[in-house]
């Protein structure tokens, strides 16, 4: 399974981000690993990566857009 492929599994029942794909882009982040940050997030909605953004800090926001 791809991993963009579970996008509809990224927010919980209350509509928030699910803290394990915050984690999961995250490490990607500290990892340095752009290539799998972006498989991560290429097919999210703006929304959704507006939100994902917002759950950064401001360095691994810079980053993720890097």
């Amino acid at each position: 399974m791809a991993e963009s492929a579970a996008i509809e599994d990224i927010r919980d029942e209350d509509g928030l981000l699910q803290p394990e794909f915050v984690a999961k882009v995250r490490a990607c982040i500290t990892a340095g690993d752009g290539e799998a940050a972006r498989r991560l997030t290429d097919d999210l909605h703006e929304a959704d990566l507006a939100d994902l953004i917002m759950a950064l800090n401001s360095d691994e926001r810079v980053r993720l857009i890097e």
